[in-house]
């Protein structure tokens, strides 16, 4: 199985990264990375649940390329609307069963 790292770019609200800290321990993973993220406090701690080690363990960094030195394999996704629905916002466009094949 590979090193599955989940990166965080300039996240705005501490709450999503607790969020997520809880999300990646549901799912087993626990390498979170965040780039230049708000100061972590309270919000980020409560809404982090059972997950408080993933969010402590955080790996904070002041640049993507940090990340990038790194990686063998990247995939990004976005909260940003495409221009249609039917046209992804960035190429190529992968299916999640693709990317596992990829990354296996």
């Amino acid at each position: 199985m590979p090193e599955i790292e989940i990166v965080l770019v300039e996240p705005l609200y501490e709450g999503n990264i607790g969020f997520t800290a809880r999300v990646m321990k549901n799912f087993g993973f626990n390498n979170l990375t965040l780039i230049n993220p708000p100061p972590i406090g309270d919000d980020a701690i409560a809404r982090s649940s059972h997950a408080r080690d993933v969010l402590e363990g955080a790996r904070i960094v002041s640049s993507l390329d940090e990340v990038i030195e790194k990686s063998n394999v990247l995939i990004a996704t976005t909260g940003a609307v495409s221009k249609t629905v039917t046209h992804a916002m960035r190429m190529p466009y992968y299916t999640p069963h693709e990317i596992r094949e990829i990354i296996e």
